[in-house]
């Protein structure tokens, strides 16, 4: 079996302590496929930002399920739209909930004066 590993050796004592940590995890004779990524100071020298868009999870899985079609970006409208429909359900579920409570036990203090007296 094959170990997949995404590899960001980062900024200061990372690239050396990585190299470190590679030749370790081989030596356990576990197979790896070393898939090496910039981020931090390398990253901003040879891209020009710390966290480069390859390491994003829409661009990595649109460019290995959807090659050839462009990147798209996931909106966070349609997200937010279903999280405020759920409070609000959850709260209309609530509310009714409340109220039905509420009118079953005054009913059933006006039974028991009715029947009291």
């Amino acid at each position: 079996m094959t170990y997949d590993v995404t590899l960001i050796p980062g900024d200061g004592i990372g690239p050396e302590i990585t190299v470190q940590t590679v030749k370790i995890l081989e030596a356990t004779g576990l197979r790896f496929t070393w898939d090496e990524e910039l981020a931090g100071m390398a990253a901003v020298e040879a891209t020009g930002t710390p966290l480069p868009d390859d390491l994003t999870p829409d661009a990595r899985w649109d460019a290995q399920y959807n090659p050839g079609t462009p990147v798209h970006v996931t909106a966070w409208a349609p997200v937010l739209g279903v999280i405020a429909a759920l409070v609000i359900g959850a709260t209309a579920l609530m509310a009714t909930i409340a109220f039905s409570g509420q009118r079953y036990f005054e009913w059933q203090v006006e039974e028991s004066r009715a029947i009291s007296q």
